[in-house]
């Protein structure tokens, strides 16, 4: 197997984690589904290394899948966000209801 050294181990955990703990609070300010897509942007193209065209494609299936999934045919109750909170008219209409 591959052998890391300490340092690779731990600066690849603290970005991993770093980037789980920005993600919660993206949630908190503009939403679940929205915050999903900047992280899987940012984890892929940043953290991953991958094109920019790999990291659309796929962070923009994923997004469409869980809003299809969530948002769609289960109607899953967004919680309220800073965003939502600040343009109520964001939560006006059911295709933006995310904030």
């Amino acid at each position: 197997g591959v052998s890391l050294d300490r340092a690779t181990v731990v600066r690849r955990a603290c970005v991993y984690f770093g980037s789980c703990f920005a993600y919660l609070g993206f949630a908190h300010l503009i939403g679940l589904l929205p915050a999903l897509l900047a992280f899987l942007v940012g984890y892929l193209r940043f953290a991953g290394g991958e094109s920019w065209r790999s990291t659309l494609v796929l962070s923009g299936a994923v997004w469409l899948a869980s809003y299809g999934l969530f948002h769609t045919l289960l109607v899953v109750p967004w919680p309220s966000t800073v965003l939502g909170d600040l343009f109520p008219a964001l939560r006006g209409t059911r295709f933006l209801a995310l904030f």
